[in-house]
């Protein structure tokens, strides 16, 4: 249409006019095949061709104002046609492989600072593509890096951290058994849907026509209100419209019997089947988030160990602060300990402590002993986190940090900042071509 239009039509009445209408219907047709860059690019193809196509092409106009007087019009006419089959057939190419556009905007997308992380729900199919391949050829890889770490000497680590260990291993050789059920939900979907797509387009294409209908009724309704309410109301033309709303509803009824028996229950298969797969989906995202979050938190913890080590002298003096000093010094000491420890992964119980000798101390009749005994049960805890701390570093510190490498662009990779460079020409591709999802509408 737009191509047409530019043999008569200003390039600018055009973009005003015509893009205004047809852009928020194909954008918003999920079975349209259509993204808003390819869109972008078909139109910008048309009305560049709308400058060669006679009688109004511009270009014909600025090559007539300069040429000799020897070329006539119709010639210039004529040796446009070249470049007017060119454009067109860039605009084919272009309609029918939308991914030729798609791509590089993709990949710039995902290159830059501002990309978005994988954890973005846009790129979980795309990433997934790629992972469940990569598990298939690298999964006996992932499982070595498992019974290694299996293999480290994990009680170093205290008996609740050891176990949330183990159960991170475990998650991690669960993914290869729910990426299978994934596929098989996903396939099971597949062979269902060439059987249930027309169904769907006759039993859509009925349905929208009924909306049209019912909202014809609605105004049909408002008609017969306003007439009634009138002073003198039309008895003939509400009668008419009237059998019009009648006629309205015969028609609707018409169209619900023309929707199969089996739609009902094929929807819900369908709809099962969609349902299948996207639970299939959750329970992977949530078993590799799991798995990797454990490792993650562990390394930060062990990575803490001389931060927490330095500030030992500061702690220390928090007994002799709450015998010796005023309440109100004591507390700032307190809260400025709290302040250090915060940034500082797993001291939460420790500052719980703290947190509790300070209030003891706060009132009219602050409670130095209470205080006393939270500070002494938090430095216990402090000393004993230390301890494991500096050991498992030491012991355990290397083993972790490779396996933590080995798992992090692949198990971990939805926790990560950004896709890794190798990962992102894959999943460009991917998100370049349109999935089809009208059926799940």
């Amino acid at each position: 249409v737009m191509f047409v239009l530019g043999f008569f039509i200003d390039f600018l009445e055009i973009a005003v006019v015509v893009v205004p209408i047809v852009a928020p219907i194909l954008l918003a047709d999920p079975g349209a095949n259509v993204t808003a860059v390819w869109f972008g690019v078909m139109v910008g193809l048309n009305l560049q061709t709308s400058f060669l196509t006679p009688p109004f092409g511009f270009s014909l106009f600025y090559l007539r104002g300069v040429a000799p007087k020897i070329v006539k019009t119709i010639e210039i006419y004529r040796g446009a046609l070249p470049f007017i089959a060119l454009q067109l057939v860039a605009l084919i190419i272009v309609a029918l492989t939308p991914s030729l556009v798609n791509y590089l905007p993709t990949r710039v997308t995902l290159s830059v600072e501002t990309a978005p992380p994988p954890i973005n729900p846009r790129l979980q199919y795309c990433i997934e593509e790629y992972l469940f391949d990569y598990y298939d050829t690298e999964g006996d890889a992932l499982r070595g890096h498992v019974d290694k770490l299996r293999e480290a000497n994990l009680s170093v680590l205290p008996e609740k951290r050891q176990q949330a260990v183990n159960e991170s291993l475990d998650r991690t050789l669960h993914t290869f058994e729910l990426v299978s059920l994934v596929r098989q939900t996903e396939a099971d979907r597949l062979n269902y849907e060439p059987q249930y797509r027309p169904l769907h387009k006759q039993v859509r294409r009925l349905q929208s026509q009924q909306r049209i209908i019912e909202l014809e009724i609605e105004e049909l309704n408002q008609n017969v209100i306003r007439i009634s309410r009138s002073e003198n109301p039309d008895q003939i033309a509400l009668e008419r419209v009237e059998a019009k709303i009648e006629n309205r509803k015969t028609e609707i009824a018409e169209l619900q019997s023309q929707i199969p028996a089996t739609w009902t229950e094929a929807n819900k298969t369908f709809t099962d089947l969609d349902k299948a797969e996207e639970k299939a989906r959750r329970s992977y995202r949530s078993n590799v988030d799991q798995a990797y979050e454990t490792i993650a938190e562990l390394r930060t913890v062990l990575e803490g160990a001389e931060e927490l080590t330095a500030i030992e002298p500061q702690l220390a003096a928090l007994e002799e602060a709450v015998v010796h000093n005023s309440s109100e010094d004591a507390m700032a000491q307190i809260k400025e300990s709290e302040q250090v420890l915060g940034p500082i992964g797993g001291t939460s119980s420790i500052k719980t402590k703290l947190s509790r000798a300070r209030r003891a101390l706060r009132g009219k009749n602050p409670d130095s002993e209470k205080a006393l005994q939270e500070l002494q049960e938090g430095l216990k805890i402090y000393g004993s986190e230390l301890d494991w701390r500096r050991q498992a570093a030491v012991e355990l510190g290397h083993a972790l940090a490779t396996y933590d490498e080995a798992i992090k662009d692949t198990i971990g990779l939805r926790l990560q900042r950004r896709l890794p460079p190798e990962q992102i020409q894959s999943v460009a591709s991917c998100q370049s071509v349109h999935r089809d999802r009208s059926l799940q509408f």
